[in-house]
Protein backbone atom coordinates (compact mmCIF):
# COMPACT_ATOMS: atom_id res chain seq x y z
CA UNK A 1 0.00 0.00 0.00
CA UNK A 2 1.54 3.51 -0.87
CA UNK A 3 1.93 5.90 1.85
CA UNK A 4 -1.06 8.32 1.45
CA UNK A 5 -3.36 5.03 0.64
CA UNK A 6 -5.81 4.79 3.87
CA UNK A 7 -8.22 2.19 4.30
CA UNK A 8 -11.55 1.83 6.35
CA UNK A 9 -14.96 -0.02 6.11
CA UNK A 10 -13.35 -2.54 3.81
CA UNK A 11 -11.89 -0.57 0.87
CA UNK A 12 -8.75 1.53 -0.05
CA UNK A 13 -8.23 4.70 -1.27
CA UNK A 14 -5.58 7.13 -2.69
CA UNK A 15 -5.81 10.55 -0.70
CA UNK A 16 -4.06 12.15 -3.77
CA UNK A 17 -6.79 10.49 -6.17
CA UNK A 18 -9.56 11.10 -3.70
CA UNK A 19 -8.10 15.17 -3.49
CA UNK A 20 -8.57 15.72 -7.10
CA UNK A 21 -12.23 13.77 -7.23
CA UNK A 22 -13.45 15.95 -4.47
CA UNK A 23 -12.21 19.08 -5.94
CA UNK A 24 -13.03 18.47 -9.42
CA UNK A 25 -16.55 17.01 -8.12
CA UNK A 26 -17.86 20.76 -6.29
CA UNK A 27 -16.65 22.64 -9.11
CA UNK A 28 -18.83 21.00 -11.83
CA UNK A 29 -21.61 20.42 -9.54
CA UNK A 30 -21.66 22.78 -6.43
CA UNK A 31 -22.18 19.80 -4.36
CA UNK A 32 -19.58 19.48 -1.40
CA UNK A 33 -18.38 16.03 -0.38
CA UNK A 34 -16.20 15.45 2.58
CA UNK A 35 -13.36 12.90 2.81
CA UNK A 36 -14.14 11.33 5.88
CA UNK A 37 -17.22 10.16 4.19
CA UNK A 38 -15.75 8.81 1.01
CA UNK A 39 -13.15 7.01 3.12
CA UNK A 40 -15.33 5.97 5.57
CA UNK A 41 -18.22 3.99 3.06
CA UNK A 42 -17.71 2.30 0.13
CA UNK A 43 -21.08 2.65 -1.22
CA UNK A 44 -21.10 6.95 -0.52
CA UNK A 45 -17.81 6.53 -3.07
CA UNK A 46 -19.76 4.34 -5.47
CA UNK A 47 -22.59 7.20 -5.38
CA UNK A 48 -20.14 10.19 -5.86
CA UNK A 49 -18.11 8.32 -8.72
CA UNK A 50 -21.48 7.54 -10.25
CA UNK A 51 -22.49 10.94 -10.60
CA UNK A 52 -19.23 11.94 -11.98
CA UNK A 53 -19.68 9.58 -14.76
CA UNK A 54 -22.80 10.68 -16.06
CA UNK A 55 -21.65 14.57 -15.90
CA UNK A 56 -20.85 16.75 -19.06
CA UNK A 57 -17.93 17.37 -18.10
CA UNK A 58 -14.76 15.92 -19.11
CA UNK A 59 -12.34 16.80 -16.46
CA UNK A 60 -14.56 15.50 -13.89
CA UNK A 61 -15.16 11.98 -15.63
CA UNK A 62 -11.43 12.03 -15.93
CA UNK A 63 -11.08 12.27 -12.42
CA UNK A 64 -13.56 9.75 -11.63
CA UNK A 65 -11.76 7.21 -13.90
CA UNK A 66 -8.41 8.04 -12.44
CA UNK A 67 -9.96 7.20 -8.89
CA UNK A 68 -11.93 4.14 -10.25
CA UNK A 69 -8.66 2.93 -12.34
CA UNK A 70 -6.38 2.46 -8.91
CA UNK A 71 -5.61 -0.91 -8.29
CA UNK A 72 -6.29 -1.36 -4.65
CA UNK A 73 -9.36 0.23 -5.15
CA UNK A 74 -10.84 -2.28 -8.03
CA UNK A 75 -10.68 -4.79 -5.75
CA UNK A 76 -12.86 -4.59 -2.32
CA UNK A 77 -11.61 -7.33 -0.77
CA UNK A 78 -7.98 -5.87 -0.92
CA UNK A 79 -6.24 -7.01 2.02
CA UNK A 80 -5.65 -4.93 5.21
CA UNK A 81 -2.81 -4.09 6.39
CA UNK A 82 -1.64 -3.29 9.71
CA UNK A 83 -0.90 0.80 10.59
CA UNK A 84 0.52 2.73 13.28
CA UNK A 85 -1.26 4.57 15.62
CA UNK A 86 -0.81 7.54 17.44
CA UNK A 87 -0.59 7.63 21.25
CA UNK A 88 -3.54 10.30 21.16
CA UNK A 89 -5.32 7.43 19.00
CA UNK A 90 -4.01 5.21 21.67
CA UNK A 91 -5.66 6.84 24.40
CA UNK A 92 -9.05 7.31 22.67
CA UNK A 93 -9.43 3.59 22.30
CA UNK A 94 -8.20 2.99 25.95
CA UNK A 95 -10.61 4.82 27.07
CA UNK A 96 -13.68 3.49 25.06
CA UNK A 97 -12.21 0.03 26.13
CA UNK A 98 -13.32 1.22 29.92
CA UNK A 99 -16.97 2.00 29.01
CA UNK A 100 -17.62 -1.46 27.79
CA UNK A 101 -17.92 -4.33 29.82
CA UNK A 102 -17.75 -7.00 26.58
CA UNK A 103 -14.91 -6.69 23.67
CA UNK A 104 -14.95 -8.61 20.69
CA UNK A 105 -11.86 -9.49 19.77
CA UNK A 106 -12.62 -9.00 16.30
CA UNK A 107 -13.65 -5.37 16.72
CA UNK A 108 -9.64 -4.51 17.76
CA UNK A 109 -8.32 -3.75 14.53
CA UNK A 110 -11.56 -1.76 13.20
CA UNK A 111 -11.46 0.42 16.47
CA UNK A 112 -7.93 0.89 16.04
CA UNK A 113 -7.77 1.98 12.38
CA UNK A 114 -11.45 4.61 13.12
CA UNK A 115 -8.79 6.21 15.66
CA UNK A 116 -5.97 6.56 12.79
CA UNK A 117 -8.24 8.06 10.29
CA UNK A 118 -10.02 10.55 12.63
CA UNK A 119 -5.96 11.31 14.08
CA UNK A 120 -5.53 12.26 9.69
CA UNK A 121 -8.92 13.86 9.17
CA UNK A 122 -7.77 15.98 12.17
CA UNK A 123 -4.80 17.46 10.42
CA UNK A 124 -6.80 17.62 7.25
CA UNK A 125 -9.66 19.54 8.97
CA UNK A 126 -8.27 23.39 8.10
CA UNK A 127 -7.61 22.64 4.26
CA UNK A 128 -11.32 20.38 4.01
CA UNK A 129 -14.73 22.55 3.75
CA UNK A 130 -17.05 21.02 5.41
CA UNK A 131 -20.31 19.28 4.21
CA UNK A 132 -23.39 19.48 5.69
CA UNK A 133 -23.74 16.56 8.43
CA UNK A 134 -25.95 14.11 7.11
CA UNK A 135 -27.66 11.88 9.69
CA UNK A 136 -26.01 8.25 8.91
CA UNK A 137 -26.92 4.66 11.31
CA UNK A 138 -24.00 3.38 12.65
CA UNK A 139 -23.72 0.43 14.53
CA UNK A 140 -22.33 0.49 17.94
CA UNK A 141 -18.35 -0.73 17.91
CA UNK A 142 -17.09 -2.73 21.21
CA UNK A 143 -13.64 -1.16 21.24
CA UNK A 144 -10.17 -2.68 22.32
CA UNK A 145 -6.74 -2.10 21.63
CA UNK A 146 -3.10 -4.48 21.69
CA UNK A 147 -0.09 -2.72 22.75
CA UNK A 148 3.25 -3.61 21.26
CA UNK A 149 6.36 -1.50 22.61
CA UNK A 150 3.69 1.84 22.48
CA UNK A 151 2.36 0.77 18.87
CA UNK A 152 -1.43 0.11 18.02
CA UNK A 153 -1.65 -3.54 16.25
CA UNK A 154 -4.59 -3.36 13.78
CA UNK A 155 -6.50 -6.65 13.35
CA UNK A 156 -8.44 -7.31 10.18
CA UNK A 157 -12.43 -6.49 11.23
CA UNK A 158 -14.89 -5.29 8.74
CA UNK A 159 -17.42 -3.12 10.06
CA UNK A 160 -20.90 -3.19 9.46
CA UNK A 161 -22.12 0.23 7.80
CA UNK A 162 -25.41 1.67 6.86
CA UNK A 163 -26.79 2.63 3.21
CA UNK A 164 -25.13 5.48 2.62
CA UNK A 165 -26.59 8.76 1.33
CA UNK A 166 -24.71 11.13 -1.02
CA UNK A 167 -23.87 14.57 1.57
CA UNK A 168 -26.42 17.38 1.11
CA UNK A 169 -25.01 19.84 -1.83
CA UNK A 170 -24.60 23.46 0.17
CA UNK A 171 -26.00 25.63 -1.53
CA UNK A 172 -24.48 28.79 0.34
CA UNK A 173 -21.59 29.20 2.61
CA UNK A 174 -20.94 31.94 4.90
CA UNK A 175 -17.92 32.28 7.05
CA UNK A 176 -16.45 35.02 9.29
CA UNK A 177 -17.55 37.14 12.27
CA UNK A 178 -18.92 35.66 15.26
CA UNK A 179 -20.41 38.52 16.37
CA UNK A 180 -22.66 38.49 12.81
CA UNK A 181 -22.47 34.50 12.29
CA UNK A 182 -23.17 33.47 15.99
CA UNK A 183 -26.95 34.62 15.50
CA UNK A 184 -27.76 37.50 12.88
CA UNK A 185 -26.85 35.53 9.70
CA UNK A 186 -29.09 32.82 10.90
CA UNK A 187 -31.91 35.03 11.96
CA UNK A 188 -31.65 36.71 8.24
CA UNK A 189 -31.48 33.44 6.81
CA UNK A 190 -34.57 32.52 8.40
CA UNK A 191 -36.57 34.78 7.47
CA UNK A 192 -35.13 34.93 3.72
CA UNK A 193 -36.11 31.47 3.29
CA UNK A 194 -39.64 32.09 5.12
CA UNK A 195 -40.08 35.31 2.81
CA UNK A 196 -39.49 32.77 -0.11
CA UNK A 197 -42.18 30.14 0.96
CA UNK A 198 -40.14 27.72 2.53
CA UNK A 199 -42.60 25.33 4.25
CA UNK A 200 -40.07 24.06 7.04
CA UNK A 201 -37.03 25.89 8.56
CA UNK A 202 -34.53 24.71 10.69
CA UNK A 203 -31.26 25.31 12.06
CA UNK A 204 -28.45 22.12 13.25
CA UNK A 205 -25.15 22.58 14.99
CA UNK A 206 -21.91 21.52 13.42
CA UNK A 207 -19.57 19.22 14.46
CA UNK A 208 -17.13 21.96 15.92
CA UNK A 209 -18.75 25.12 18.26
CA UNK A 210 -19.44 28.26 16.63
CA UNK A 211 -20.44 26.38 13.80
CA UNK A 212 -24.51 25.69 12.15
CA UNK A 213 -26.31 24.77 9.32
CA UNK A 214 -29.37 26.43 8.59
CA UNK A 215 -32.29 23.84 6.11
CA UNK A 216 -34.98 25.11 4.37
CA UNK A 217 -37.60 22.95 2.00
CA UNK A 218 -38.48 25.43 -0.81
CA UNK A 219 -41.57 24.78 -2.81
CA UNK A 220 -41.08 22.87 -5.99
CA UNK A 221 -37.90 21.69 -4.19
CA UNK A 222 -37.11 17.74 -3.80
CA UNK A 223 -34.06 18.06 -1.90
CA UNK A 224 -33.64 20.58 1.46
CA UNK A 225 -31.21 23.83 0.68
CA UNK A 226 -28.41 24.13 2.95
CA UNK A 227 -26.24 27.08 4.28
CA UNK A 228 -23.48 26.64 6.09
CA UNK A 229 -22.77 29.44 8.43
CA UNK A 230 -19.42 29.84 10.36
CA UNK A 231 -18.44 31.87 12.90
CA UNK A 232 -15.05 31.85 13.78
CA UNK A 233 -13.59 35.72 13.49
CA UNK A 234 -14.15 38.41 10.91
CA UNK A 235 -10.14 37.51 9.87
CA UNK A 236 -11.17 34.05 8.81
CA UNK A 237 -14.14 35.21 6.50
CA UNK A 238 -10.94 36.96 4.34
CA UNK A 239 -8.88 33.46 4.68
CA UNK A 240 -11.46 31.61 3.47
CA UNK A 241 -12.72 33.79 0.80
CA UNK A 242 -8.76 33.57 0.07
CA UNK A 243 -8.75 29.57 0.01
CA UNK A 244 -12.34 29.66 -2.19
CA UNK A 245 -14.05 28.02 1.73
CA UNK A 246 -16.55 30.13 1.51
CA UNK A 247 -19.00 32.32 -0.97
CA UNK A 248 -20.22 35.27 1.69
CA UNK A 249 -17.04 36.86 4.61
CA UNK A 250 -18.99 38.08 7.25
CA UNK A 251 -17.45 40.82 9.24
CA UNK A 252 -17.81 43.55 12.01
CA UNK A 253 -14.98 45.32 10.69
CA UNK A 254 -13.93 46.77 7.04
CA UNK A 255 -11.24 44.71 4.95
CA UNK A 256 -8.20 45.67 6.03
CA UNK A 257 -5.92 47.05 2.93
CA UNK A 258 -3.12 44.16 3.20
CA UNK A 259 -6.89 41.70 2.88
CA UNK A 260 -7.88 43.87 -0.06
CA UNK A 261 -4.54 43.21 -1.91
CA UNK A 262 -4.34 39.88 -1.44
CA UNK A 263 -7.97 39.18 -2.31
CA UNK A 264 -7.92 41.33 -5.59
CA UNK A 265 -6.68 38.20 -7.98
CA UNK A 266 -8.81 35.84 -6.50
CA UNK A 267 -12.34 37.90 -6.38
CA UNK A 268 -11.65 41.51 -7.41
CA UNK A 269 -12.05 44.60 -5.09
CA UNK A 270 -13.97 43.70 -2.34
CA UNK A 271 -14.78 47.94 -1.65
CA UNK A 272 -16.80 47.92 -4.69
CA UNK A 273 -20.14 48.64 -4.55
CA UNK A 274 -21.15 44.99 -5.71
CA UNK A 275 -18.87 43.49 -3.39
CA UNK A 276 -19.19 45.48 0.31
CA UNK A 277 -22.36 45.25 1.46
CA UNK A 278 -22.98 47.13 5.65
CA UNK A 279 -25.86 45.09 6.40
CA UNK A 280 -26.14 47.01 9.77
CA UNK A 281 -24.47 48.87 12.60
CA UNK A 282 -23.68 48.04 15.94
CA UNK A 283 -22.01 49.91 19.44
CA UNK A 284 -18.99 48.10 20.80
CA UNK A 285 -20.40 48.79 24.40
CA UNK A 286 -17.55 48.59 27.16
CA UNK A 287 -19.00 46.36 30.03
CA UNK A 288 -19.04 46.03 33.92
CA UNK A 289 -20.90 44.33 36.50
CA UNK A 290 -24.35 45.83 37.46
CA UNK A 291 -23.22 47.14 40.72
CA UNK A 292 -20.63 49.27 39.70
CA UNK A 293 -21.27 52.93 40.24
CA UNK A 294 -19.29 54.44 36.74
CA UNK A 295 -21.57 55.45 34.51
CA UNK A 296 -19.37 56.76 31.35
CA UNK A 297 -15.48 57.03 30.78
CA UNK A 298 -13.50 58.62 28.40
CA UNK A 299 -11.53 56.82 25.33
CA UNK A 300 -8.31 57.35 26.92
CA UNK A 301 -9.24 56.08 30.37
CA UNK A 302 -11.12 52.39 28.39
CA UNK A 303 -7.27 52.42 26.56
CA UNK A 304 -5.71 52.21 30.07
CA UNK A 305 -7.75 50.11 32.06
CA UNK A 306 -7.74 47.26 29.10
CA UNK A 307 -3.82 47.76 28.84
CA UNK A 308 -3.55 47.36 32.47
CA UNK A 309 -1.95 50.80 32.69
CA UNK A 310 -4.98 51.22 35.40
CA UNK A 311 -4.95 48.39 37.68
CA UNK A 312 -7.75 49.74 40.07
CA UNK A 313 -10.73 50.79 40.09
CA UNK A 314 -9.95 53.92 42.01
CA UNK A 315 -8.04 55.47 39.45
CA UNK A 316 -11.14 55.90 37.92
CA UNK A 317 -12.96 57.47 40.75
CA UNK A 318 -14.82 54.13 42.17
CA UNK A 319 -14.61 54.91 45.77
CA UNK A 320 -14.79 51.20 46.69
CA UNK A 321 -11.71 50.28 45.05
CA UNK A 322 -9.98 46.86 44.20
CA UNK A 323 -8.51 44.64 40.76
CA UNK A 324 -9.40 45.53 38.05
CA UNK A 325 -10.50 42.12 36.00
CA UNK A 326 -9.84 42.45 31.90
CA UNK A 327 -12.33 40.91 29.70
CA UNK A 328 -12.01 40.38 25.76
CA UNK A 329 -12.42 38.41 22.63
CA UNK A 330 -9.74 36.59 20.93
CA UNK A 331 -7.48 37.61 18.44
CA UNK A 332 -9.61 36.35 15.52
CA UNK A 333 -12.36 38.88 16.21
CA UNK A 334 -13.73 41.64 14.55
CA UNK A 335 -14.94 42.82 17.95
CA UNK A 336 -11.43 42.93 19.15
CA UNK A 337 -10.20 44.13 15.72
CA UNK A 338 -12.34 47.00 16.34
CA UNK A 339 -11.49 47.70 19.70
CA UNK A 340 -8.17 47.55 19.26
CA UNK A 341 -7.86 49.75 15.96
CA UNK A 342 -10.67 52.58 17.83
CA UNK A 343 -8.88 52.46 21.54
CA UNK A 344 -5.72 51.07 22.08
CA UNK A 345 -3.97 51.44 18.86
CA UNK A 346 -5.19 55.24 19.32
CA UNK A 347 -3.00 55.71 22.69
CA UNK A 348 -0.31 53.11 21.36
CA UNK A 349 -1.46 50.54 23.88
CA UNK A 350 -1.54 46.92 23.89
CA UNK A 351 -4.49 44.81 25.28
CA UNK A 352 -3.68 43.17 29.13
CA UNK A 353 -1.67 39.61 28.58
CA UNK A 354 -3.96 39.31 32.21
CA UNK A 355 -7.57 39.85 29.96
CA UNK A 356 -9.51 36.91 29.69
CA UNK A 357 -10.10 35.92 26.17
CA UNK A 358 -13.40 34.45 24.69
CA UNK A 359 -14.00 33.43 21.22
CA UNK A 360 -18.22 33.48 22.19
CA UNK A 361 -20.06 36.76 22.54
CA UNK A 362 -22.36 35.78 25.17
CA UNK A 363 -20.02 34.39 27.08
CA UNK A 364 -18.05 36.94 27.56
CA UNK A 365 -20.57 39.38 28.64
CA UNK A 366 -22.27 36.95 31.04
CA UNK A 367 -18.86 36.56 33.01
CA UNK A 368 -17.99 39.96 33.07
CA UNK A 369 -21.95 40.35 34.65
CA UNK A 370 -20.79 37.89 37.16
CA UNK A 371 -17.63 39.92 37.97
CA UNK A 372 -17.87 43.22 40.40
CA UNK A 373 -14.56 44.00 39.76
CA UNK A 374 -14.85 42.93 35.53
CA UNK A 375 -14.54 45.00 32.65
CA UNK A 376 -15.06 44.04 28.79
CA UNK A 377 -16.14 45.37 25.72
CA UNK A 378 -18.43 43.62 23.19
CA UNK A 379 -21.43 44.00 20.63
CA UNK A 380 -24.40 45.91 21.53
CA UNK A 381 -26.88 43.24 21.01
CA UNK A 382 -24.94 41.40 23.72
CA UNK A 383 -24.71 43.63 26.73
CA UNK A 384 -27.41 41.05 28.05
CA UNK A 385 -27.50 41.35 32.32
CA UNK A 386 -24.39 43.74 32.60
CA UNK A 387 -24.26 47.67 32.52
CA UNK A 388 -23.20 49.50 29.62
CA UNK A 389 -21.44 52.64 29.91
CA UNK A 390 -21.88 56.10 28.41
CA UNK A 391 -18.48 56.95 26.18
CA UNK A 392 -16.52 60.41 25.37
CA UNK A 393 -14.40 60.44 22.77
CA UNK A 394 -12.02 62.96 24.33
CA UNK A 395 -11.71 64.98 27.47
CA UNK A 396 -14.42 67.76 27.55
CA UNK A 397 -17.00 65.82 25.12
CA UNK A 398 -20.19 64.82 25.96
CA UNK A 399 -20.45 61.15 26.89
CA UNK A 400 -22.86 59.47 24.60
CA UNK A 401 -24.44 56.16 25.75
CA UNK A 402 -24.97 53.65 22.59
CA UNK A 403 -28.82 53.80 21.29
CA UNK A 404 -30.05 52.93 17.91
CA UNK A 405 -30.26 56.56 17.15
CA UNK A 406 -26.34 57.46 18.24
CA UNK A 407 -25.16 54.02 16.62
CA UNK A 408 -27.19 55.12 13.26
CA UNK A 409 -25.62 58.31 12.88
CA UNK A 410 -22.45 57.07 14.25
CA UNK A 411 -22.04 59.74 16.27
CA UNK A 412 -21.55 57.11 19.61
CA UNK A 413 -17.36 56.96 19.67
CA UNK A 414 -17.36 53.46 19.11
CA UNK A 415 -20.24 52.41 16.81
CA UNK A 416 -19.28 50.20 13.74
CA UNK A 417 -20.31 48.97 10.91
CA UNK A 418 -20.91 44.87 10.22
CA UNK A 419 -20.33 43.82 6.14
CA UNK A 420 -21.25 41.10 4.29
CA UNK A 421 -18.19 40.81 1.58
CA UNK A 422 -18.77 38.87 -1.96
CA UNK A 423 -17.14 38.42 -5.02
CA UNK A 424 -19.32 40.30 -8.03
CA UNK A 425 -17.67 37.73 -10.17
CA UNK A 426 -19.00 34.38 -8.77
CA UNK A 427 -22.03 35.62 -7.07
CA UNK A 428 -24.64 33.04 -7.56
CA UNK A 429 -28.70 34.21 -8.20
CA UNK A 430 -29.22 32.85 -4.80
CA UNK A 431 -26.49 35.33 -2.87
CA UNK A 432 -27.80 38.05 -5.01
CA UNK A 433 -31.32 37.29 -3.92
CA UNK A 434 -30.28 36.64 -0.60
CA UNK A 435 -27.94 40.11 0.35
CA UNK A 436 -30.76 42.19 -1.41
CA UNK A 437 -33.15 40.81 1.20
CA UNK A 438 -30.42 41.56 3.95
CA UNK A 439 -30.80 44.98 2.57
CA UNK A 440 -34.30 45.43 1.89
CA UNK A 441 -36.76 46.93 5.27
CA UNK A 442 -37.73 43.42 6.18
CA UNK A 443 -34.17 42.08 6.64
CA UNK A 444 -32.97 45.15 8.21
CA UNK A 445 -36.23 44.50 10.61
CA UNK A 446 -34.22 41.07 11.24
CA UNK A 447 -30.99 42.98 12.31
CA UNK A 448 -33.21 45.38 14.47
CA UNK A 449 -34.62 42.40 16.18
CA UNK A 450 -31.62 40.53 17.33
CA UNK A 451 -30.30 43.91 18.97
CA UNK A 452 -28.31 45.70 16.32
CA UNK A 453 -29.09 49.05 14.06
CA UNK A 454 -31.09 48.94 11.57
CA UNK A 455 -30.67 50.88 8.56
CA UNK A 456 -34.27 51.47 7.89
CA UNK A 457 -34.61 55.49 9.34
CA UNK A 458 -36.14 57.25 11.60
CA UNK A 459 -36.50 60.87 12.88
CA UNK A 460 -35.82 62.81 15.64
CA UNK A 461 -35.41 66.29 17.07
CA UNK A 462 -31.50 66.94 17.86
CA UNK A 463 -30.15 66.97 21.31
CA UNK A 464 -29.68 70.33 23.35
CA UNK A 465 -28.04 72.71 21.34
CA UNK A 466 -27.07 74.86 23.72
CA UNK A 467 -23.00 74.15 23.41
CA UNK A 468 -23.39 74.23 19.56
CA UNK A 469 -22.38 76.97 17.57
CA UNK A 470 -24.83 79.73 16.10
CA UNK A 471 -25.23 79.02 12.82
CA UNK A 472 -25.71 75.22 13.59
CA UNK A 473 -28.34 75.95 16.23
CA UNK A 474 -30.55 78.16 14.34
CA UNK A 475 -30.62 75.30 10.81
CA UNK A 476 -31.13 72.31 13.83
CA UNK A 477 -33.67 74.46 15.75
CA UNK A 478 -36.97 72.91 15.48
CA UNK A 479 -35.92 70.51 12.39
CA UNK A 480 -35.89 66.38 12.88
CA UNK A 481 -32.82 64.58 11.93
CA UNK A 482 -32.40 61.52 10.28
CA UNK A 483 -30.56 58.77 11.66
CA UNK A 484 -27.72 58.23 9.15
CA UNK A 485 -24.56 60.48 8.21
CA UNK A 486 -23.63 60.46 4.51
CA UNK A 487 -19.85 59.43 4.78
CA UNK A 488 -17.29 59.51 1.97
CA UNK A 489 -14.28 57.17 0.67
CA UNK A 490 -11.18 58.44 2.28
CA UNK A 491 -9.82 61.37 0.79
CA UNK A 492 -12.74 62.01 -1.84
CA UNK A 493 -15.67 63.29 -2.55
CA UNK A 494 -17.33 60.39 -3.66
CA UNK A 495 -19.59 58.30 -1.77
CA UNK A 496 -19.11 55.25 0.26
CA UNK A 497 -20.67 51.96 -0.52
CA UNK A 498 -23.21 52.22 2.44
CA UNK A 499 -24.03 55.98 1.25
CA UNK A 500 -24.91 54.43 -2.07
CA UNK A 501 -27.60 52.66 -0.75
CA UNK A 502 -28.82 55.17 1.92
CA UNK A 503 -29.73 57.28 -0.62
CA UNK A 504 -32.63 54.95 -1.92
CA UNK A 505 -33.77 54.70 1.91
CA UNK A 506 -33.71 58.78 1.88
CA UNK A 507 -35.87 58.97 -0.80
CA UNK A 508 -38.39 56.33 0.23
CA UNK A 509 -39.06 57.29 3.70
CA UNK A 510 -39.68 60.94 2.09
CA UNK A 511 -42.15 59.50 -0.02
CA UNK A 512 -43.53 57.42 3.61
CA UNK A 513 -43.66 60.23 5.56
CA UNK A 514 -45.62 63.15 3.08
CA UNK A 515 -42.22 65.48 3.62
CA UNK A 516 -39.51 66.59 0.84
CA UNK A 517 -38.01 69.06 2.70
CA UNK A 518 -34.45 68.79 3.23
CA UNK A 519 -31.65 70.42 4.65
CA UNK A 520 -27.49 68.96 3.36
CA UNK A 521 -24.82 70.01 6.11
CA UNK A 522 -22.01 69.06 5.30
CA UNK A 523 -18.66 68.71 7.53
CA UNK A 524 -15.23 67.90 7.81
CA UNK A 525 -12.23 66.95 9.74
CA UNK A 526 -9.79 69.81 11.25
CA UNK A 527 -6.97 68.80 8.89
CA UNK A 528 -5.95 71.68 6.20
CA UNK A 529 -7.07 75.36 6.14
CA UNK A 530 -10.44 76.39 7.64
CA UNK A 531 -11.84 78.48 4.43
CA UNK A 532 -10.83 75.29 2.25
CA UNK A 533 -12.23 72.98 4.89
CA UNK A 534 -15.98 75.01 4.49
CA UNK A 535 -15.21 74.59 0.58
CA UNK A 536 -14.85 71.17 0.38
CA UNK A 537 -17.70 70.03 3.25
CA UNK A 538 -20.15 72.20 0.95
CA UNK A 539 -18.88 70.50 -1.72
CA UNK A 540 -19.87 67.01 -0.19
CA UNK A 541 -23.05 68.46 0.66
CA UNK A 542 -23.73 69.42 -2.68
CA UNK A 543 -22.57 65.97 -4.27
CA UNK A 544 -25.58 64.11 -2.10
CA UNK A 545 -27.78 66.98 -3.40
CA UNK A 546 -27.18 66.12 -6.90
CA UNK A 547 -27.56 62.74 -6.14
CA UNK A 548 -30.76 63.21 -4.72
CA UNK A 549 -32.20 65.40 -7.37
CA UNK A 550 -31.29 62.96 -9.70
CA UNK A 551 -33.83 60.51 -7.76
CA UNK A 552 -36.30 63.10 -7.77
CA UNK A 553 -35.45 65.01 -4.31
CA UNK A 554 -34.77 68.77 -4.27
CA UNK A 555 -33.22 69.72 -1.04
CA UNK A 556 -33.96 73.09 0.24
CA UNK A 557 -30.77 73.89 1.63
CA UNK A 558 -27.39 72.72 1.03
CA UNK A 559 -24.47 74.15 3.18
CA UNK A 560 -21.19 73.64 3.87
CA UNK A 561 -19.71 74.27 7.82
CA UNK A 562 -16.61 73.12 7.89
CA UNK A 563 -14.82 71.56 10.96
CA UNK A 564 -17.43 72.76 13.52
CA UNK A 565 -19.16 69.99 15.55
CA UNK A 566 -16.90 67.06 15.44
CA UNK A 567 -18.98 63.63 16.36
CA UNK A 568 -15.11 62.57 17.20
CA UNK A 569 -11.55 63.18 17.88
CA UNK A 570 -9.45 64.92 14.99
CA UNK A 571 -5.82 63.01 16.46
CA UNK A 572 -6.92 59.74 14.45
CA UNK A 573 -7.96 58.49 11.36
CA UNK A 574 -10.82 56.88 12.74
CA UNK A 575 -11.92 59.78 14.13
CA UNK A 576 -11.03 62.25 10.98
CA UNK A 577 -13.43 59.79 9.35
CA UNK A 578 -16.41 59.81 10.87
CA UNK A 579 -16.03 64.07 10.89
CA UNK A 580 -16.16 63.74 7.09
CA UNK A 581 -19.74 63.27 6.46
CA UNK A 582 -23.10 64.88 5.80
CA UNK A 583 -25.92 65.20 8.10
CA UNK A 584 -29.59 65.19 6.55
CA UNK A 585 -32.06 67.14 8.45
CA UNK A 586 -36.28 67.27 7.76
CA UNK A 587 -38.29 70.23 8.55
Amino acid sequence: MTPNAHQESGHLVDVDLLWNFKRTYERFTGGLLRISELQANRSTLEAALANAESSDSEDLREAARALRQWQPLQNANARPVAAKATPAAVEQVEAAVERHATVSPLAIGAAALVCIVLALLSWWKFSEPAAAPVAVAKPPIKQAVEKDAGRAVAAAAPVPVAAAVLPVPVALRIHGSNTVGEKLTPALLEAYFKQRGATEVTRTPGNVAEEQYVRAQLPNTSAATVVEVHAHGSGTAFADMAGGATDIGQASRPIKPEELDRLRPVVGDLTAAGSEHVIGLDGLAVIVHPSNPMASLTTAQIAKLFSGDTQDWSAVGVASGGRVNVYARDDKSGTYDSFKSMVLERFTLKLSPAAKRFESSTELSDAVASDPQGIGFIGLPYVRTAKALAIADHDGAQPILPTAFTVGTEDYPLSRRLYFYMSSKTATPMITDFVDFVLSDAGQDVVRSIGFVSQNLQAAPPAALSDAPPEYAAIASGARRLSLNIRFRPNSDDMDTKAQRDLKRIVDYLAAHGTNRVTLLGFTDTSGDAKQNRVLSARRAKAVAEALTARGVNPATVRGLGAIMPVASNDNDTGRTRNRRVEVWLS
